[in-house]
């Protein structure tokens, strides 16, 4: 707690050394920041640059006395509401009258009697600093109530103190007037209305660690788009107590406008691989008949060629990390992923990425069943996770098991299994991360698990559905998790 400062105001050096000890030997000692002044002009210097939390000031002094020092202070706006204790050796009527007209809030007489010097700075300390908490928590919450972001200060029981506006609209929070006694509990209210993701992160949400980026997500409808939120706090410890101020953040434009990007660079790999493949092509022809051209003619045509070469791997480097297909997947525009096409699909992906073990366990009793997501998001699904486990082995040659089968609620467990890398702890709470969020420029150059995994994260969670990364055990490998909702199943919210 920072403590109360007070400005101690005489010319006289045994008067100022005097009240700074009475102070200093009180036992609320610790509480105060002596400062002193020993004239009206150095007050004023010393008034403006400390604000201090009351001054104690001398009436009569040399070069400007009592009255005129508490006149210009009540005429400055940044110290007018400083609280004046004049400390004087006149006793009469007219003199604290004219104290008064001047500015001043309370008297204190010459010989200082201390417990009345202590018990008047006690008071006036405590009621000057609950006047300006009080004046803060009012711009505070005027500055928030017009914020278009939501703020939910809780506390360490993570009952609600405080929600303004936007905070009691998106957790729908109606009754401003609720007592105290029902305050609503920000978590319970979080995983009642939204699906939270990812759930390692959210799983901490009583621990205090280091804070890592959680969404609430409300996933589409018939009728509605996804809503993204994006949750973060600040913890603070106030004496005794702890208490954590929630930033609600609407990012659902922003994970509308990465889905876009992806788009875009899908369209710019197709316009750059087209021409290529025709290019490449035409100088494999040609270099079959190189041994029949002019010497020159051919050792001209080797130099294109080769350059023809580094210009395609320059390219191929640049579109592994911006290639994406068309992300179809609003529902109604789509058909539905029926998951008897899960092994020929897989299989077809599985030959054009090279992977030579592959593996796909299908219950019969499940073929007839339609996922939530399109067939082409459920397409680049299995391409991206397919891709990743095999740009993530050792040796680019994974044995890859996909198993899907029921789960409660009307969800598909979908299990792709590899034999690859083992992550970390830290990999496997970043890995379902968006791809926006972890990298600015969008250059597609990311660490770690690759950047489409975080948008198979979106297409899953914009559904309803969840996503889990796990260590395989006994190692090498993991174990990507995919609980994706059937096409009946109604998503909350």
């Amino acid at each position: 707690m920072s403590k109360s400062i007070i400005l101690i105001v005489d010319d006289d050096l045994v008067s100022r050394k005097l009240i700074t000890s009475l102070l200093m030997a009180s036992e609320h000692a610790n509480e105060y920041e002596i400062n002193v002044a020993a004239s009206g002009s150095e007050a004023l210097e010393k008034a403006a640059q400390l604000l201090p939390d009351v001054i104690l000031l001398d009436v009569m002094m040399p070069d400007m006395n009592g009255f005129e020092v508490c006149e210009k202070i009540r005429a400055d706006a940044r110290l007018s509401e400083i609280p004046i204790v004049m400390v004087t050796a006149l006793d009469d009527r007219d003199s604290r009258i004219k104290g008064i007209q001047h500015g001043a809030d309370d008297f204190i007489t010459k010989p200082v009697y201390a417990p009345e010097l202590l018990a008047r700075v006690q008071t006036i300390t405590r009621l000057n600093r609950y006047r300006r908490l009080h004046a803060e928590r009012a711009r505070f919450e005027w500055v928030i109530s017009q914020a278009e972001e939501g703020y939910v200060l809780v506390d360490e029981k993570d009952q609600i103190i405080y929600a303004n506006q936007r905070a009691r609209l998106y957790l729908g929070l109606n009754d401003e007037n609720k007592p105290t006694e029902q305050l609503d509990n920000f978590f319970e209210i979080a995983t009642k209305q939204y699906h939270c993701e990812p759930q390692e992160a959210w799983a901490l949400w009583h621990v205090e660690t280091e804070e890592p980026v959680r969404y609430l997500v409300k996933p589409e409808t018939e009728t509605t788009h996804a809503f993204w939120l994006q949750v973060s706090r600040l913890v603070q410890s106030i004496g005794s107590n702890t208490y954590r101020l929630i930033r609600l953040q609407d990012v659902t434009q922003k994970m509308s406008d990465q889905i876009n990007i992806y788009n875009f660079k899908n369209f710019i790999a197709h316009k750059l691989q087209t021409p290529l493949t025709v290019m490449s092509a035409a100088a494999e022809l040609l270099e079959m008949d190189i041994d029949q051209m002019p010497d020159e003619t051919a050792q001209n045509f080797s130099l294109l060629n080769q350059s023809l070469r580094n210009l395609r791997m320059e390219i191929d480097d640049v579109l592994q990390f911006i290639q994406a297909p068309l992300i179809a997947k609003r529902m109604g525009d789509q058909t539905n992923f029926k998951l008897n096409r899960i092994a020929p699909l897989t299989q077809h992906i599985s030959v054009e990425l090279g992977i030579s073990e592959l593996h796909v366990q299908l219950p019969d009793e499940l073929r007839d069943i339609f996922l939530l997501l399109s067939d082409q998001a459920m397409e680049w699904i299995l391409w991206e996770l397919l891709e990743n486990a095999k740009k993530f082995h050792p040796q680019n040659n994974p044995t890859i098991e996909i198993k899907v089968l029921p789960k409660d609620n009307q969800l598909i467990s979908l299990s792709v299994i590899d034999d690859g890398v083992t992550l970390t702890p830290d990999q496997l709470t970043q890995a379902w991360l968006p791809y926006y969020q972890a990298e600015k420029d969008f250059t597609g150059n990311v660490s770690g698990m690759g950047v489409g995994l975080s948008m198979v994260a979106s297409l899953v969670w914009e559904v309803g559905g969840q996503c889990q990364i796990l260590n395989r055990v006994p190692p090498p490998g993991v174990i990507i998790q995919l609980s994706i909702p059937t096409k009946n199943t109604s998503a909350k919210g």
